[in-house]
């Protein structure tokens, strides 16, 4: 075993696939492939994946996800009534999007995304504990409408379900980021701010200022999640508070994965256009 190995973990009967991303004294720190989760294990509990195994439809499908969600993202995200495209409202001004990910493959991931979906947005890949250093200063530099706070992270081993802080890998670190962006944009429509991981403490982060956040019932939320909230946010009129049951209902979330308050959207018309 070596960091950069794809593996699955026989203890949870090779559920999800990560990567290794450190390994120290024997136990592995992984990366989950398709969700934002961090894990911890025993180099002996881990097997490789093969690659027969990594292009077949097993693996190429996440797991209770409907692929659609990655092959096709615009045509799910028109399900969403309020949703607008730059190709249908040239005279659309859409939210500026501030993406801030702990993780480099997800960040690239979500960038690629991004540009599929023709949003504009300012992308900075940096460790969850070092994001709130820079939220002030990138706040000022980019005047952002849509802030997503977003990597990997998880339960400690010892809780199943906790609502301290500090009993999660990086729930913590979300939590100071949303507040120092709160300090610099205290209205909930002015900056709207989606922050969290995989099994994030969603009550921690609402109570900290957040719009948005995961995961209400510790669930693991796919890579691409943030960026459908924020596209959602980004493309939705000012004039229309977002639904959370019509939001829910899309098919892109469940009320397990991410929770939120009511909140406006961020698209305004432009007459004339141009």
């Amino acid at each position: 075993m070596q960091v950069g190995d794809v593996i699955v973990r026989k203890s949870y009967q090779k559920d999800m696939k990560f990567t290794i991303v450190k390994i120290i004294n024997h136990q592995a720190i992984l990366n989950g492939l398709n969700y934002r989760l961090i894990a911890d294990a025993d180099l002996d509990d881990l097997e490789c994946v093969e690659s027969r195994l990594l292009i077949s439809n097993k693996w190429c499908k996440l797991k209770n996800k409907d692929s659609k969600l990655i092959d096709s993202p615009p045509k799910l995200l028109k399900q969403y009534p309020h949703y607008q495209t730059i190709s249908n409202h040239q005279n659309m001004k859409f939210g500026r999007i501030l993406h801030l990910d702990g993780n480099m493959l997800y960040f690239k991931k979500c960038c690629s995304l991004y540009k599929k979906l023709n949003l504009t947005v300012d992308a900075y890949c940096i460790k969850e504990c070092h994001q709130p250093l820079f939220i002030s200063e990138l706040l000022s530099l980019h005047h952002p409408d849509i802030l997503i706070l977003t990597g990997h992270d998880s339960m400690t081993k010892e809780k199943r379900y906790s609502m301290t802080p500090s009993d999660y890998k990086n729930s913590r670190f979300f939590v100071e980021s949303i507040k120092a962006a709160r300090k610099v944009y205290k209205d909930y429509d002015d900056l709207i701010i989606f922050a969290g991981g995989c099994q994030s403490n969603y009550e921690a982060l609402m109570n900290a200022g957040a719009n948005f956040a995961s995961a209400p019932k510790r669930s693991l939320i796919n890579i691409y999640d943030p960026v459908y909230v924020a596209s959602i946010l980004s493309t939705s009129s000012i004039s229309t508070v977002i639904d959370l049951n019509v939001l829910l209902e899309s098919g892109l979330f469940t009320d397990t994965d991410i929770g939120g308050l009511e909140t406006r959207g961020k698209s305004r018309i432009i007459k004339p256009g141009y």
